[in-house]
């Protein structure tokens, strides 16, 4: 199989740059663009977030048990904000933490280094509209609130779904430009009427972004370097595979193979440290690690995770599938899946 032909179903990848994120003000200021669309996270665990037709946008953002957008419910991670983005036709989740991106759901590294730049380029964007409103002038702030508070007013209620006339009125304002209202800032404080629709729960965001204290950085970030935590393939060969017979002869060539005939009868397990090619050491510390955890994958991985032992994972089904799991670049992936089918094969006496 070329590198062309051998494609991910799933990367996961970190972006780390080179100054903090202030977290709580990044949720604060966030924009995401609205979706007529709700995504239970606790009642439907299971369901995929779906491609809305708009590209390079965010449709939700969580934080610390608050969440705006098209997620609702479910737990949240509280040192992370979490937002969804939506770009090559696909939903990619992005964690915010303080100083790297978490990125899951990317197809390419390519892909995630392009992700990873707009959300670093949105926050930036965010936090300059942050500075331009924190500048005003205390009349200029109060003038350009009241503008946008009555062009989004209906009934003590936001219309902000009257879009003909929403544009409408920003258009003028940007054509005429009204004393001491700031077009860029009555543009950025309106896109928090989706999330806030009444006009109570509008004055209170705006109340909020007021009392913000930091800015979303001091110094502005730049990226380091992005690193493949998993790169995840799926593939099948064209065969039912003898469990038991294939566990014993690998673990004779020296592999580290797991095998539940109890508890996991139609899989097993291959752990192929990232050294394979030049250090026997790694290689033997999981053979030990599988003979002295009864055979229980989620101790292996926790053991492994314990001495800092990275390995490509294959998670191979009675009837041929396989999931690779691997913590490298696709290169380095496919010289390992190549070596481990060759002896594969070799074992079953399998065509190629």
């Amino acid at each position: 199989m070329s590198e062309d032909d051998f494609t991910s179903s799933n990367i996961v990848m970190n972006s780390y740059f080179s100054e903090k994120l202030n977290l709580a003000s990044i949720y604060e200021l966030f924009t995401i663009l609205p979706i007529n669309y709700t995504l239970n996270s606790k009642k439907n665990s299971r369901d995929k977030m779906p491609y809305f037709g708009f590209e390079d946008v965010f449709v939700s953002i969580s934080y610390c048990g608050e969440r705006r957008g098209v997620r609702k419910g479910g737990g949240q991670i509280k040192n992370a904000v979490c937002v969804d983005l939506q770009h090559s036709e696909k939903n990619i989740h992005i964690k915010i933490y303080e100083t790297n991106f978490l990125l899951l759901g990317i197809l390419n590294e390519e892909m995630g280094e392009y992700s990873s730049l707009l959300c670093l380029n949105h926050i930036k964007m965010i936090n300059d509209l942050y500075i331009e409103y924190k500048n005003l002038t205390s009349v200029e702030k109060d003038e350009t609130k009241k503008w946008v508070l009555n062009a989004l007013k209906n009934d003590e209620n936001l219309n902000m779904f009257n879009e003909d006339k929403i544009l409408e009125d920003f258009t003028n304002l940007q054509e005429n430009p009204l004393e001491n209202v700031n077009y860029n800032v009555a543009k950025f404080l309106s896109m928090f009427t989706y999330d806030y629709p009444t006009y109570e729960l509008f004055i209170e965001k705006l109340e909020a972004i007021e009392n913000i204290e930091n800015k979303c950085f001091e110094i502005k970030p730049e990226f380091l370097k992005f690193n493949i935590n998993n790169n995840i393939f799926n593939y099948k060969l064209d065969a039912e595979i003898p469990m038991i017979f294939l566990t014993k002869e690998l673990l004779k060539i020296g592999f580290g193979v797991l095998y539940n005939n109890w508890f996991e009868p139609n899989t097993l397990y291959i752990m192929v440290p990232l050294s394979i090619l030049s250090n026997k050491k790694e290689t033997n510390e999981i053979i030990n690690l599988i003979q002295n955890n009864d055979r229980d994958i989620k101790k292996l991985k926790k053991n492994m995770k314990s001495l800092n032992i990275k390995a490509h994972r294959f998670q191979v089904n009675k009837v041929g599938s396989i999931r690779q799991t691997s913590p490298t670049p696709k290169k380095e992936a496919l010289n390992v899946r190549n070596l481990v089918l060759k002896h594969i094969f070799e074992i079953l006496k399998l065509k190629k």
